[in-house]
């Protein structure tokens, strides 16, 4: 009974946090949580981190995503390993500059949409995926019934022997947020120890 009352009280949390953060918009600040640590950010919209599916190289990204975005620039394309949400799906990853963060998710071939951050004087691009650690192993149940509220997957390669009540969850497009806001509202539940999004990059701006 005490599990079903937590979820419930998680489907209201998710309805509430919904409204007021899944729907950034150009220049709004970001934050995430580092630990117990509330780290604020400054979203760079003109940066992204994407997958794509069925786009083999660089020269079928640019045509893909043409017809709705003005790229600049490609800074890197390559193919994603070891991630069992994505089964046998022809994935690849890209970090691009563009002019269409807002529009990207429209394009079928786009799987994850993630954002760039700046951090002090720090470039931060978004994964597609976030770290969950439960207080204890029977959170598990819970954490897979937020799962499915959510359409986030749990990525059983993420797994370590060594630490088992550590999780990888995935998000694509059809989730309900981003790796970083997925992390957040996870966190926010107050039902897990820590949440954090994961990062792709931590270099100097240029």
């Amino acid at each position: 009974m005490k599990k079903k009352n937590l979820i419930f009280l998680a489907m209201i949390s998710l309805t509430l946090y919904s409204c007021e953060i899944f729907d950034n918009g150009p220049n709004e600040k970001a934050y995430y949580w580092f630990g117990a640590e509330k780290i604020a950010l400054k979203v760079n919209y003109k940066k992204q981190f994407i997958l794509v599916e069925n786009v083999e190289n660089e020269t079928e990204l640019k045509q893909v995503l043409g017809g709705l975005c003005d790229i600049s620039r490609i800074d890197v394309f390559g193919e994603i390993i070891r991630d069992s949400t994505l089964e046998s799906r022809n994935i690849h990853f890209a970090k691009i500059r563009s002019n269409c963060y807002n529009r990207l998710s429209a394009i079928e071939e786009v799987y994850y949409v993630g954002p760039y951050f700046k951090l002090k004087d720090m470039d931060l691009g978004l994964g597609y995926s976030f770290s969950v650690y439960l207080k204890s192993a029977q959170d598990s149940v819970l954490l897979d019934s937020m799962v499915a509220l959510t359409n986030v997957r749990i990525n059983k390669e993420g797994k370590l022997e060594s630490m088992p009540l550590l999780y990888t969850i995935a998000c694509s497009k059809e989730s309900d947020g981003n790796a970083l806001e997925m992390a957040n509202y996870f966190y926010e539940t107050g039902f897990f120890e820590f949440s954090e999004p994961d990062f792709v990059d931590g270099y100097k701006l240029n």
